[in-house]
């Protein structure tokens, strides 16, 4: 019998390829601002996305940190980097390149091939409820589930988004707000994530069993810290269903 009442999933990263869905993102959106079609031998674009690239990656660990807002985050993206290659610094520029930026972000959203079928299974032949714990704006990780066309396996109280609470992953509060909108005990519960601080330590921490969802196959960190949960490990979301938790009591 199935040992866990409920299972949370994480969203960017684990439902869908983030880091591609951010390349596309930014390519494209630099290209429009560029007034150009993007090709592979154009070097001020790729030098605009390169540096656009590396300041996204350093502020959004801040963000992941807490100590930046998604806001404020792209906000100084775009503005590092104008500065760099001579954009158009005004209020105008930078709303219409962000505006153009968080559209394309959604639109691109592509679900992993396996997403669908698992959920499927998880929800209507193993019985169980689903919940989302995920960091970033409500409107837009909200838009994002209805892309992905996932929105009907999770329970709505269960979608649990950083932007309408306060605080985010790995603050044990987040998972304890899913555990509360599912009733369900820690100990009865599975999280998957891919973020190793954010879902895998954070889970771990708020005291649920974690699968920890590593599609690359990186190398595992080796620390851990005191916690009931359990770690497991997964490569494909599928792999979820042949978890002993998550064994099919039929």
């Amino acid at each position: 019998m199935a040992r866990w009442q409920a299972v949370f999933f994480d969203l960017d990263g684990t439902m869908y390829d983030w880091r591609s869905c951010w390349e596309q993102t930014t390519r494209r959106t630099i290209a429009e601002h560029l007034g150009r079609f993007p090709t592979s031998d154009d070097q001020d674009l790729a030098a605009a996305v390169a540096t656009f690239s590396h300041y996204g990656r350093v502020l959004f660990a801040e963000f992941d940190r807490g100590y930046l807002d998604v806001f404020t985050a792209r906000r100084l993206n775009y503005v590092l980097t104008a500065a760099v290659h001579g954009w158009d610094p005004s209020e105008q520029a930078v709303q219409s390149f962000l505006e153009r930026y968080n559209a394309l972000l959604v639109a691109t959203v592509q679900p992993r091939p396996d997403l669908g079928p698992t959920l499927r299974t998880l929800q209507e032949q193993r019985g169980l409820s689903l919940g989302v714990i995920t960091n970033g704006l409500a409107s837009e990780q909200r838009r994002k589930l209805s892309v992905l066309a996932v929105e009907a396996y999770f329970e709505p109280a269960a979608v649990i988004v950083s932007g309408e609470h306060g605080y985010a992953k790995p603050d044990p509060r987040i998972f304890r707000a899913a555990l509360a909108a599912l009733r369900v005990a820690p100990v009865a519960a599975l999280y998957v994530g891919d973020a190793w601080e954010n879902d895998v330590l954070g889970g771990l921490r708020a005291g649920l069993d974690v699968a920890w969802f590593n599609p690359a196959g990186a190398v595992r960190p080796t620390e851990l810290p005191p916690s009931r949960g359990t770690l497991y490990e997964v490569n494909r979301l599928e792999e979820l269903l042949a978890l002993d938790g998550l064994a099919d009591s039929t």
